[in-house]
């Protein structure tokens, strides 16, 4: 219940003065410096006549109602998006060796393999992109293709 009095009064009631304990709430739901920009991975599949797919954003399972409470699949898509802005803002002077054989690559790439296929391509290739939210440079940003990664 004092929680929801500190987020209705001002700071200067006192209330947050007076615990000492520190045993209300605080609510941050807001970083200090926000967001500007949405990472996204995307993939491709290339099939044995040599035609391609379109670029596919790799999407995470469902949300249903009752995700507000449960939802497991949250890790995963946590997972994937920390991958991803690793391997993005890595250094592009780095060895290509190591890049490949890092773990945000290896991650990435198993889970754009995992994904379940009408047919199975003969290789696949993913990139990270980011849409800039911001005023300054929107548009979206490729920062990293793989290579073609064979399937079989």
């Amino acid at each position: 219940m004092l929680s929801i009095l500190v987020l209705w009064c001002k700071p200067e009631a006192g209330i947050r003065a007076r615990d000492v304990l520190r045993l209300i709430p605080q609510w941050r739901f807001f970083a200090p410096v926000p967001s500007t920009s949405d990472y996204f991975v995307l993939y491709r599949d290339i099939f044995p006549n040599g035609a391609f797919t379109d670029w596919t954003e790799l999407r995470s399972v469902p949300r249903h109602w009752w995700n507000g409470f449960l939802f497991p699949a949250k890790r995963e898509r946590k997972s994937e998006l920390d991958a991803a802005m690793q391997l993005a803002r890595m250094d592009p002077a780095r060895p290509l060796i190591d890049t490949v054989t890092s773990v945000p690559y290896l991650a990435i790439l198993n889970r754009v393999t995992r994904i379940e296929r009408w047919v199975e391509p003969e290789s696949t290739q993913f990139a990270i992109a980011t849409i800039n939210l911001g005023r300054e440079n929107p548009g979206m940003q490729i920062y990293c293709v793989s290579g073609l990664h064979r399937m079989k």
